[in-house]
């Protein structure tokens, strides 16, 4: 019936500007919940601007401000001339590390108006402001990953995410999903395992003819097992999904499809990188074993 905390948190945490998120709906006649009581302390994870360090944030205690969702005595003055509901608040939020603040303003809202015998119908809260303003950029195993060109255009595509702007996302990480692509393969084909030299002759090749299709295909038979292991190829998925026509979906679409892109291309390189220590601690394991 309400959101879970999960949920909620994520919404904090990541959701663009002006985006919205279920908070709850009413099927019968005797709701009687608080809003600022569900709110008091609720924790999430975010890029901390004072530290430049992703921490747990808490919003603050609830110390007796209170808005009732009841199906009785609620208050009028909030109530729009069509019936629908909108209530808008400020909340602060501190970090749990340094105690920075950051202030949210949040809109409680119906699209339908209440049912005839005072049942809710969906409410939504949207995040209609924040202050300090949205930063975003990935953990440091992600972003020092990055070539110096795809770490100022990977800023560009979280900001614009951060506020609303899709379609600028998508074509940022468009950008940046074959850049790193090529990128990942090339330091696959430098491990120390037994397909490393087909990798290597399939990446020259690409160099010559320039077909990502061709690549991405010819090398997922060859990719460590731990890239394998969801069943499908990321490295075709990453650019397949990017490669769709930013004018053919919506801004909403676009958010979706970025944040779902922006998790897969992070869960790879994160995946490479792994591999890379793993072999390097291997062979400085080897080199000392040898002696």
């Amino acid at each position: 019936m309400y959101i879970s905390e999960t949920d909620f948190a994520v919404f904090l945490a990541d959701a663009p500007l002006y985006s919205k998120v279920e908070l709850f709906e009413d099927p019968n006649l005797d709701l009687k919940w608080e809003l600022f009581t569900f709110l008091s302390e609720k924790a999430f994870k975010t890029y901390c601007p004072n530290d430049k360090e992703y921490h747990t944030f808490k919003l603050q205690k609830n110390y007796g401000q209170q808005f009732l969702f009841a199906n009785a005595n609620y208050d009028n003055n909030y109530f729009r001339k069509d019936g629908t509901f909108s209530f808008p608040f400020r909340i602060r939020s501190y970090c749990q590390f340094c105690n920075f603040p950051i202030d949210f303003m949040l809109d409680a809202f119906t699209l339908k108006p209440r049912g005839v015998s005072g049942e809710w119908p969906k409410v939504y809260i949207r995040k209609a402001g924040q202050l300090p303003a949205i930063q975003r950029r990935p953990d440091n195993d992600v972003y020092n990953y990055l070539t110096e060109t795809d770490k100022d255009l990977y800023g560009k595509a979280l900001s614009s995410l951060s506020h609303g702007y899709g379609i600028g996302a998508f074509a940022y990480l468009r950008r940046i999903v074959e850049n790193e692509i090529k990128h990942i393969v090339a330091d696959i084909s430098e491990l120390d395992y037994e397909n490393a030299l087909k990798v290597k002759d399939a990446n020259e090749k690409f160099n010559r003819d320039h077909n990502m299709t061709n690549l991405i295909d010819c090398i997922y038979p060859l990719l460590p097992i731990s890239l394998r292991d969801m069943g499908q190829n990321p490295l075709k998925i990453l650019y397949q999904q990017t490669s769709e026509g930013i004018h053919q979906l919506s801004e909403e679409e676009c958010i979706s499809k970025a944040q779902h892109i922006d998790k897969l291309l992070q869960f790879v390189i994160r995946r490479t990188k792994s591999l890379k220590f793993e072999y390097q601690q291997v062979r400085e394991a080897l080199k000392e074993l040898g002696k």
